[in-house]
């Protein structure tokens, strides 16, 4: 049998041999898992496994495509909204987004409504992890902004509700993706989720609020929760 040396390990500091620390017998040694040396020098534990994003979903429900104003049911603008176009050039998604402007003085209400409720109903009962869809907003969008609301549906007594606050624009004149959860909506009477039918974007401000040229709005769907 092969003679077996003790290993010496220059600048070693913490041996297991008290009576010389740099020197390690063969029956001292063993496999560290899972360990490394951090910036002290010291032997620590791996860090964990981290999950980073929201998980894919499975499954996917558009409730409009927003490629027309008058295609898939109508979308029409109310309140403050005004002059409602299907828009080729700034557009997410397929053909065309929604796009609409607003303007104050156009109703003693502060806020701007892009409605459409006679849309072919989607079912949306496997996807009801989050609602999601994107914005294009111009500058100073959120300057007196209360919030903006998603509505969808089976009819306008029957919704459920999203709230998306200003915070969430943290940036104008480009696309901005907005998610909520199921789980964070309010829900108003008793939607039928076999059927949805309508939807709604509400944008709420103050009286202090101004015209707005140029609002976009692409793709709104609803997706299961993994």
């Amino acid at each position: 049998m092969a003679l077996v040396k003790p290993i010496r390990v220059e600048n070693l500091q913490g041996g297991l041999n008290q009576s010389d620390p740099t020197l390690l017998e063969d029956n001292q040694l063993n496999v560290a898992n899972n360990l490394f040396y951090n910036k002290n020098k010291i032997l620590q534990t791996r860090y964990g496994q981290e999950a980073f994003g929201n998980p894919i979903p499975d499954a996917v429900k558009v409730i409009h495509n927003m490629d027309t104003t008058a295609g898939n049911g109508t979308w029409a603008v109310t309140d403050d909204g005004v002059t409602i176009t299907a828009d080729a050039s700034v557009v997410k998604r397929g053909a065309a987004s929604i796009r609409f402007n607003i303007t104050v003085a156009t109703s003693g209400n502060n806020d701007a409504l892009l409605t459409n409720s006679t849309f072919t109903a989607v079912d949306i009962t496997t996807t009801k992890g989050g609602i999601g869809f994107w914005m294009y907003v111009p500058a100073a969008f959120t300057t007196n902004l209360t919030d903006v609301r998603l509505r969808i549906g089976s009819s306008a007594a029957n919704y459920y509700e999203f709230t998306f606050l200003p915070a969430v624009f943290t940036a104008t004149s480009q696309w901005l993706y907005l998610y909520s959860a199921y789980s964070s909506a309010t829900t108003t009477g008793v939607p039928v989720d076999t059927a949805i039918t309508y939807a709604q974007l509400r944008i709420n401000y103050t009286g202090a609020y101004t015209d707005k040229v140029g609002v976009f709005v692409d793709d709104i769907a609803s997706y299961s929760a993994t």
